[in-house]
């Protein structure tokens, strides 16, 4: 089995276990057993649905508040987070089907729209409220817009 099934398993594993009061410190130990292992960082809060694909997984951040929908695809370098750290300014909303490229960033209180691909390198810090478009950057801008009769 690959390394990346093995970042998602264990991610499973200590985030049930962060959700039930007793076992909390126990999923918190393995969340940070887990980053030292995998060089990883998924908080145990975040909200990532099933389907999630992890692309050699190196270096994915994902922060506490972000949500992932139902097949969300991250390749390695990946940073879900806030824009500025200590304050209360949110953290991504990404729907399904999204992909993001290599050392992609998402950084506050975005929403991401069903069937995005992110370029790799990008830097979204707007939301991308269109469907099945491509948007790449620093910032991330719409590249290609989908057909009239595909919708």
């Amino acid at each position: 089995m690959s390394f990346e099934f093995w970042v998602v398993l264990i991610f499973r594993i200590y985030a049930q276990c962060f959700h039930i009061k007793l076992l909390r410190p126990i999923g918190l130990i393995i969340y940070q057993i887990a980053k030292f292992v995998f060089k990883c960082d998924i908080h145990p809060a975040a909200n990532i649905q099933s389907g999630f694909h992890l692309v050699h997984g190196f270096n994915v951040v994902i922060g506490a508040d972000a949500t992932l929908g139902g097949n969300v695809c991250l390749f390695d370098g990946v940073s879900i987070g806030k824009k500025n750290v200590g304050t209360n300014d949110g953290m991504p909303n990404l729907k399904m089907n999204v992909i993001v490229g290599t050392g992609a960033k998402l950084l506050g209180d975005i929403d991401i729209e069903e069937g995005v691909l992110i370029g790799a390198n990008s830097v979204v810090i707007q939301s991308i409220l269109q469907k099945n478009v491509s948007v790449v950057g620093v910032p991330a801008r719409v590249i290609n817009k989908p057909k009239e009769d595909s919708l």
